[in-house]
């Protein structure tokens, strides 16, 4: 996440527009989404802004009676309104009804986190009066499709950190914001960061690593060469991050997401290599389709892409 990002959402949360308006943030897990909505959430801008902020996570496993709870409870906090402490044995529609009635009136912000599917999401919009006041919505979520279904043009797309601030990042973990690094752990300190893909979970997970070992170039090489038996080590993190989106696809996609395993770390694969290995392993099924296996093919690409699932380095028209 860098300032940038963090200006674009403040902007977009304080912006004129009197109407209730969704913002939305989408990127790949890890990237860092949950991280800049908190701060956004957290801003003093917002906090002037906004006389009520209020925090719930949706996550895979929906129950909108969780979600509404968690609403209730940031309710409770900042409100001098005293909520019945009976709630928690009201049934969803009793819930959802006295957090929009709470709602009614304060100018609020909404934090929607992690919000998979647009199912999901047309369940709860209603429950959020638009009182005319400048009210706003921050959604949160992997699945690109969801955010511009949400609000199309109040969309934002993080992207990968580039390598200088994936190097700024891991050196403020490793060694404090306010202290320098070692000249002779910078160029193998380089080498570990661009490893880490841009995404500000891994760069952290290999930080804490490094902030355990010696402070020396052959302690670090170490580091550099072993990063994949690290991140694998620490399950609950990197790749139970990753096993969410996983586990969230549809069948048909499964094998094809887990052929990219046959891959070099660092390659750049082209799309029509990916596609012929897809129809090659019979992974491409196209039931009471006019379209040829290449063209469901692409269409399955397409659907790895905007599930975040899959970094795209360039498109060109002939790829």
């Amino acid at each position: 996440m860098s300032c940038e990002d963090l200006e674009i959402i403040v902007r977009k949360l304080t912006e004129p527009l009197s109407d209730l308006d969704i913002v939305t943030i989408s990127g790949m897990g890890g990237i860092g989404k949950t991280t800049l909505a908190r701060k956004a959430h957290d801003h003093l801008k917002i906090w002037y802004h906004c006389d009520i902020r209020v925090w719930v996570t949706v996550s895979q496993v929906y129950g909108s009676g969780n979600v509404w709870l968690e609403a209730l409870h940031c309710l409770s906090k900042q409100t001098n309104i005293d909520i019945e402490k009976d709630y928690e044995k009201k049934d969803d529609n009793e819930l959802a009804n006295l957090v929009q009635k709470k709602l009614k009136g304060p100018r609020y912000l909404v934090v929607v986190d992690d919000i998979w599917s647009t199912d999901v999401w047309d369940s709860i919009r209603t429950i959020f009066p638009d009182c005319n006041n400048r009210s706003r919505i921050l959604l949160t979520t992997r699945e690109t499709k969801v955010a511009i279904y949400a609000n199309p043009i109040s969309h934002h797309e993080m992207n990968p950190l580039n390598l200088e601030n994936s190097w700024k990042l891991l050196c403020d973990k490793v060694f404090g914001p306010k202290y320098g690094h070692p000249l002779e752990l910078e160029e193998i300190g380089k080498q570990i960061a661009e490893k880490c893909q841009g995404l500000p979970l891994t760069i952290s997970v290999i930080a804490g690593h490094l902030s355990k070992v010696a402070r020396t170039l052959e302690s670090w090489m170490d580091v550099s060469q072993t990063m994949g038996e690290i991140i694998a080590s620490r399950p609950d993190k990197c790749l139970g991050v990753l096993g969410l989106s996983y586990h969230n696809l549809p069948n048909h996609l499964k094998p094809c997401f887990l052929s990219m395993g046959s891959f070099l770390e660092d390659d750049q694969v082209e799309t029509w290599r990916l596609i012929q290995l897809w129809i090659a392993e019979g992974f491409i099924w196209w039931p009471e389709s006019d379209k040829s296996l290449e063209e469901v093919a692409e269409d399955y690409l397409e659907d790895l892409i905007s599930r975040n699932l899959i970094i795209v380095n360039k498109r060109r028209f002939d790829c």
